[in-house]
Protein backbone atom coordinates (compact mmCIF):
# COMPACT_ATOMS: atom_id res chain seq x y z
CA UNK A 1 0.00 0.00 0.00
CA UNK A 2 1.37 3.40 -1.22
CA UNK A 3 0.77 6.07 1.33
CA UNK A 4 -0.34 9.60 0.25
CA UNK A 5 1.06 12.91 1.47
CA UNK A 6 -1.21 13.15 4.38
CA UNK A 7 0.53 10.15 6.36
CA UNK A 8 -2.41 7.65 5.72
CA UNK A 9 -1.38 3.91 5.98
CA UNK A 10 -4.45 3.24 3.19
CA UNK A 11 -3.95 4.03 -0.35
CA UNK A 12 -6.26 6.79 -2.39
CA UNK A 13 -9.00 5.68 -3.99
CA UNK A 14 -8.48 5.98 -8.02
CA UNK A 15 -11.03 5.32 -10.62
CA UNK A 16 -9.23 3.12 -13.33
CA UNK A 17 -10.37 3.51 -16.75
CA UNK A 18 -12.71 0.79 -17.80
CA UNK A 19 -11.95 -0.47 -21.81
CA UNK A 20 -14.44 -2.60 -23.34
CA UNK A 21 -13.33 -6.44 -23.27
CA UNK A 22 -15.33 -7.72 -25.73
CA UNK A 23 -13.06 -9.21 -28.54
CA UNK A 24 -13.22 -7.43 -31.79
CA UNK A 25 -14.01 -10.74 -34.25
CA UNK A 26 -17.56 -10.94 -31.92
CA UNK A 27 -18.26 -7.03 -32.51
CA UNK A 28 -17.78 -7.19 -36.26
CA UNK A 29 -21.08 -8.79 -36.86
CA UNK A 30 -22.78 -6.61 -34.96
CA UNK A 31 -24.23 -2.60 -36.16
CA UNK A 32 -22.67 0.03 -34.74
CA UNK A 33 -25.99 1.10 -31.92
CA UNK A 34 -25.26 -2.91 -30.82
CA UNK A 35 -21.38 -2.46 -30.99
CA UNK A 36 -22.16 0.26 -28.32
CA UNK A 37 -24.42 -0.99 -26.64
CA UNK A 38 -22.03 -4.57 -26.18
CA UNK A 39 -19.09 -1.99 -25.02
CA UNK A 40 -21.19 -0.44 -23.06
CA UNK A 41 -22.88 -2.96 -21.27
CA UNK A 42 -18.68 -4.50 -20.60
CA UNK A 43 -17.95 -1.17 -19.13
CA UNK A 44 -20.40 -1.18 -16.58
CA UNK A 45 -19.84 -4.89 -15.53
CA UNK A 46 -16.02 -3.93 -14.76
CA UNK A 47 -17.20 -1.09 -13.24
CA UNK A 48 -19.54 -3.14 -11.16
CA UNK A 49 -16.47 -5.20 -10.05
CA UNK A 50 -14.58 -2.58 -9.50
CA UNK A 51 -17.15 -0.99 -6.96
CA UNK A 52 -17.62 -4.26 -5.28
CA UNK A 53 -14.04 -4.69 -4.74
CA UNK A 54 -13.77 -0.79 -3.32
CA UNK A 55 -16.71 -1.60 -0.83
CA UNK A 56 -14.78 -4.44 0.64
CA UNK A 57 -11.74 -3.17 0.98
CA UNK A 58 -13.24 -0.10 2.30
CA UNK A 59 -15.61 -2.11 4.67
CA UNK A 60 -11.84 -4.02 6.05
CA UNK A 61 -10.31 -0.57 6.69
CA UNK A 62 -13.79 0.39 8.31
CA UNK A 63 -13.66 -2.52 10.92
CA UNK A 64 -9.84 -2.13 10.85
CA UNK A 65 -10.20 1.18 12.18
CA UNK A 66 -13.15 0.43 14.85
CA UNK A 67 -11.04 -2.35 16.52
CA UNK A 68 -8.23 0.22 17.06
CA UNK A 69 -10.68 2.72 18.43
CA UNK A 70 -11.90 0.44 20.61
CA UNK A 71 -8.88 -0.53 22.18
CA UNK A 72 -8.05 3.16 22.54
CA UNK A 73 -11.43 3.30 24.16
CA UNK A 74 -10.88 0.29 26.82
CA UNK A 75 -6.97 1.53 27.97
CA UNK A 76 -8.26 5.37 27.94
CA UNK A 77 -10.95 3.66 30.13
CA UNK A 78 -8.76 2.00 32.89
CA UNK A 79 -7.24 5.36 32.79
CA UNK A 80 -9.76 7.20 33.65
CA UNK A 81 -11.02 5.29 36.71
CA UNK A 82 -7.14 5.37 38.25
CA UNK A 83 -7.06 8.80 37.30
CA UNK A 84 -10.26 9.28 39.20
CA UNK A 85 -9.25 6.90 42.00
CA UNK A 86 -6.08 8.51 42.65
CA UNK A 87 -7.40 12.06 42.34
CA UNK A 88 -10.06 11.01 45.05
CA UNK A 89 -7.05 9.78 47.63
CA UNK A 90 -4.96 12.57 46.86
CA UNK A 91 -7.91 14.87 47.86
CA UNK A 92 -8.56 13.22 50.90
CA UNK A 93 -5.20 13.15 51.88
CA UNK A 94 -4.11 16.62 51.78
CA UNK A 95 -7.66 17.79 53.22
CA UNK A 96 -6.38 15.38 56.27
CA UNK A 97 -3.08 16.73 55.94
CA UNK A 98 -4.38 20.31 55.86
CA UNK A 99 -6.46 19.63 58.90
CA UNK A 100 -3.94 18.65 60.68
CA UNK A 101 -0.99 21.61 60.08
CA UNK A 102 -4.11 24.33 60.65
CA UNK A 103 -5.12 22.79 64.19
CA UNK A 104 -1.34 22.31 64.97
CA UNK A 105 -1.02 26.05 63.85
CA UNK A 106 -4.19 27.51 65.03
CA UNK A 107 -5.22 25.74 68.02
Amino acid sequence: MDKDESGSRYPKLEVPKFESKIPAHLLNRLSDQEKWLVETLSKIDQKADWFMAAILRTNEIDREIDVRLVKVERFTGKWAVIGAGCLMAVTAFLGAFAKTVFTHIWP
